[in-house]
């Protein structure tokens, strides 16, 4: 059984690595929509709809 959480972990600092400091802070949606769509790849499917940070802490 594949280990989701650190698969979906992996994905997650892929897509915000991606992004600079700037780019980040100032288009927090652009980054949760590529979250997104990598993780809707990841299990090959639409069932997830949508991706949210509840807190962010920037360094």
């Amino acid at each position: 059984m594949p280990d989701w959480k650190s698969q979906i972990q992996s994905q997650i600092t892929s897509v915000v690595s991606g992004f600079t400091y700037e780019e980040f802070n100032a288009d927090q949606q652009k980054v949760q929509d590529s979250i997104l769509t990598n993780v809707q790849k990841l299990f090959n499917s639409d069932f997830i709809v949508g991706v949210g940070f509840p807190t962010v802490t920037s360094q």
